[in-house]
């Protein structure tokens, strides 16, 4: 696995060595900044699902202020450490072990608020729709700002909808088997 762009580009990080992850591609990736190009700069960026810790990575390389890594796994919170060492990053960042939905509900106010957020939670779990449907709440106004952008990468099958509460869908994207919906905070 190799960072796509910015500062970092070409650094390679440590893919996962434990069965279960499945990491964003690094075609996927590459496709996504240039989707988020101008939003990253700057911006506080949040990934649930961390996994690998290899969005957030490439958010810090192409110029985001900091980036907050949510992952239940304790294997995948050393591995984002890792990463974040490799790569030189540790400092603009924190790695959180715990449940997403536990997570959204009492520490992302306290660690918000964030620009961008980004999940890739399991293909075949109800995980993703749950936390999409949160961060569409009212109560993700603590820690999402009005035109804050929320990526949910999928499994290519499912469909998203156009509004999830104050989410506004603005495009998916596909990339084989994996989909991409890009929804910006009304």
């Amino acid at each position: 696995m190799r960072i796509s762009g910015g500062e970092s580009k070409g650094r390679s990080i440590k893919p996962p060595a434990h069965k279960g992850l499945r990491p964003t591609s690094d075609k996927v990736r590459e496709a996504l900044f240039s989707i988020l190009a101008d939003s990253v700069p700057e911006a506080s960026f949040l990934e649930l699902f961390a996994g690998t810790g290899a969005v957030g990575i490439e958010a810090l390389s192409r110029g985001a202020a900091r980036a907050v890594f949510v992952d239940l796994s304790v294997k995948a919170s050393r591995l984002i450490r890792e990463n974040l060492d490799t790569t030189g990053y540790r400092e603009r960042a924190a790695v959180v072990t715990k449940d997403v939905p536990a997570f959204l509900k009492n520490d992302a106010t306290v660690m918000g608020p964030f620009d961008i957020v980004f999940l890739d939670p399991p293909y075949h779990e109800e995980a993703g729709p749950k936390a999409l449907a949160f961060l569409g709440e009212d109560a993700a106004d603590g820690f999402l700002a009005e035109g804050s952008l929320v990526v949910y990468e999928y499994f290519k099958k499912h469909q998203t909808p156009g509004e999830v509460g104050r989410l506004v869908k603005k495009k998916d994207y596909f990339y084989g088997d994996t989909a991409v919906s890009v929804y910006i905070k009304k």
